[in-house]
Parts: C-alpha cells; sequence; structure tokens
C-alpha cells in the first residue's frame, strides 16, 4: 500500500479521535488507534510510530500542506480540537491530497487504451474538470489588485487573522498564510529595492531602521498584521528589523542554532547580560532566558519560499531551555528539522529559543525576506532597543 494512503488513514483516525469528546485522547491514544486501523486494512502489524502521529499533528495543523487543524493540548497532555465542529473532511483538500489526485487521474490515463477501460472515462473526466476547476478558482482569488484600475486603500481578506498560541507556545512556531496580499508585497519589494539599491547587504540580514522608512512601516503594519499583533496579551515593542535579500552571489544558510542574543544601541554594564559583541556596526549581547521567554520574531516571507531556497527549518518544542552544545547535539542527532514552505505574503512566527536554520540556497533567482523582532518588555538599567 502506498506511504500516502497509509499517511491519509492516519489522517481520518486521528480526526475521529479528537471529534470524539467522550473521552480524552493522549499521544498513546492516538498512536494506539492509528495502529488499529492502518493494520486493519493493510492486514499487517506494522502500525504506526510515536515519532510518525507526531509528524501527523505536525502536517495537520500545517496552513500550507495540511489542513491548519486547530489542534491543541489540554493540561499538556491532551490532544483536542480547538473548534469543537472542526474536521478535516469538511475542508478543502489539501495541497498533498489534490497531488495524489492527479497521480492517480495520470495512471488511469495511461490505462486509456485498454479494452474495457471506456467504463471509466467518464470518472477521469470529472476528475480533471473538478482539478481544473479548483485551479481556476484559486488563480481568479490569488489575482493581484494592482492589476485592476484602482487600488483600495483598505485590504482586509478573509479568513480573520488570528494564531493560535497553544501551538506557538507548544511548537515555538507558527505559521499565518496570506498577511499581505500580491500588490501590497510587490509595494513592499519595490521600497526595499530602491532603499537598498546602493548598499552592501550583509549575506546574514542587513538591520535597518523603520523609523526612517514611514511608507514601508504604513505597508508592513497593514490591518492584518496589526490584528495579528493583537492576539499577544501585551503590548508588543518592536525591537529590531532585518533585511535578508538573496541574490545569487549570496547564501544565508547557517545551521541549527538558537537565537540567544540580541541587537542594542549600545554596550551598558548591566546584570543578566553578557557576551558583548560588535559587528558591522551592531552591538549584539546574550539576554537572559527570561528576557528571551517573553519575545518573538516575525518572518514576512516577500517570496516563495522552499528548501532549494532557504527556507527556515525549525525543530519543533526545542524552545524551553536555553541549550548547551551536549544537549544542542542530541536533540540535532534524533529530530528531524521540519523544512517549512511559504508563499510570498505569508508570516512565520518563531520563538527566539526554538533551534532554527536556514536552508542551504540551491537556486539563483532573487529572494525577499524581512525579519521583525518583538518583546513585551523594556531593557533595564539603560540599554536601548536597537529599533527604539
Amino acid at each position: 500500500m502506498p506511504l500516502n494512503k497509509i499517511a491519509l488513514i492516519r489522517y481520518k483516525t486521528i480526526d475521529r479521535c479528537l471529534r470524539d469528546r467522550s473521552r480524552n485522547w493522549t499521544l498513546e491514544d492516538l498512536i494506539e488507534a492509528c495502529s488499529v486501523a492502518v493494520n486493519n486494512i493493510e492486514g499487517t502489524n506494522k502500525g504506526a510510530s510515536k515519532r510518525t502521529v507526531q509528524g501527523d499533528l505536525q502536517l495537520m495543523r500545517d496552513p500550507v500542506m495540511g489542513y491548519h487543524a486547530p489542534i491543541t493540548v489540554i493540561a499538556k497532555k491532551y490532544y483536542t480540537y480547538a473548534d469543537a465542529n472542526y474536521s478535516i473532511t469538511k475542508q478543502p483538500i489539501s495541497k498533498q491530497d489534490e497531488g495524489m489526485i492527479k497521480e492517480a487521474v495520470d495512471f488511469m490515463k495511461q490505462l486509456q487504451d485498454f479494452d474495457h477501460f471506456e467504463l471509466y472515462d467518464k470518472v477521469v473526466d470529472e476528475l480533471e474538470s473538478i482539478l481544473t476547476t479548483d485551479t481556476n478558482n484559486r488563480f481568479e482569488n490569488e489575482q493581484p489588485i494592482e492589476e485592476k484600475p484602482f487600488i483600495p486603500t483598505v485590504t482586509t481578506p478573509p479568513p480573520t487573522k488570528l494564531i493560535n498560541t497553544h501551538i506557538l507556545e507548544q511548537q515555538g512556531s507558527h505559521i499565518v498564510p496570506k498577511i499581505y496580499m500580491d500588490y501590497e508585497v510587490a509595494e513592499i519589494v519595490n521600497i526595499l529595492t530602491e532603499v537598498f539599491a546602493h548598499q552592501n547587504l550583509n549575506e546574514n540580514g542587513t538591520y535597518f531602521s523603520l523609523n526612517t522608512m514611514p511608507e514601508l512601516e504604513r505597508k508592513l503594519f497593514n490591518p492584518n498584521l496589526q490584528q495579528l499583533l493583537s492576539n499577544f496579551d501585551d503590548q508588543l515593542i518592536l525591537t529590531s528589523s532585518k533585511y535578508y535579500h538573496q541574490i545569487p552571489m549570496a547564501n544565508w544558510f547557517t545551521t541549527l542554532h538558537q537565537n540567544i542574543t540580541i541587537p542594542v544601541k549600545e554596550k551598558m554594564p548591566v546584570d543578566g547580560f553578557s557576551g558583548w559583541s560588535k559587528k558591522e556596526g551592531i552591538t549584539s549581547v546574550m539576554a537572559p532566558i527570561d528576557l528571551l521567554r517573553q519575545s518573538i520574531s516575525i518572518y514576512i516571507h516577500l517570496s516563495p519560499s522552499n528548501e532549494t531556497n532557504g527556507a527556515l527549518q525549525i525543530l519543533p518544542g526545542s524552545h524551553k531551555k536555553i541549550l548547551n552544545i551536549q544537549e544542542r547535539n542530541q536533540i540535532i542527532e534524533n529530530i528531524n528539522p521540519q523544512i517549512y514552505s511559504l508563499e510570498g505574503g505569508d508570516i512565520h512566527i518563531v520563538k527566539p529559543l526554538v533551534l532554527q536554520a536556514f536552508s542551504k540556497v540551491f537556486e539563483t533567482q532573487s529572494v525577499h525576506l524581512l525579519q521583525l523582532d518583538f518583546a513585551t518588555i523594556d531593557l533595564p538599567g539603560g540599554l536601548a532597543w536597537l529599533a527604539s
């Protein structure tokens, strides 16, 4: 049985379990339910592993390749849907499912020259029609507004831009799609291209001040981003802004690491801050863990991102503490990082302490990425955030 079919069995089994509110479902319960379902259909005792089911839960949550399922964990133990009425069977098919259907249609078309296949001709035609209609609808929905004779001043495309703070706290990262429409992305890229046209950009990102770019600030903090930031209980403070521009001669590849340093305006002797450094005019310092826990980074994707052009990699759940070298190496050796593919206009919220890295770049087209860092508290002892 193909692996993708087995995976779909597991997804539907997990969905059925999480919709069943008559009992509490632990990870072990979900593993057992998936194992029974796969064994009953496949007729073997292969079952499902803990790592496999954990990956299924993460993929089901994924808004791009999965179902954007509102899976949450109660009391750090029991899995359920935050929305009692949710089911993956009520959602549009995911890109992964669509790919499976296309593969099936392609295979069936190869059988059309065989006798008796005319019985299935209608099925193939109807499936192709459905896929074509779905693709056309997507293109219509994604049509850039800039091609119209006017550009609206306010953009509030559905759905409401809320985040699942439980996922962010549990996983250390969270994706929210389409914060920016295509025409907004184009406008932001145009501003950045003009501003940095005659500057030497750092391969690992170039810090800049939004205070000197009011037009860029207005476009970045559109109603969608403002609504998203309102999900956080405390008033967020913008601490720094960073621009990544991938060009053929540059590569922002990094190895897995925790971001435990912060950029500040100048060095000040304050307890709890150590490991001062200065590079290319930017002063950085290792910050206390309590401050890092009250910080987030928002990566604004202004180009499609995938594993061939510098996509972000995350090791979910690795943000609970500052790891020493042995702990970090043990996690890296035993857990594969999640590689995230996003479209232009999507954002990725990341906690500083989560193990993260940028993939190596194999493509040569230009890629644009912005990083906005926020904190819920100000710095002590006269220290000042770089963006202040």
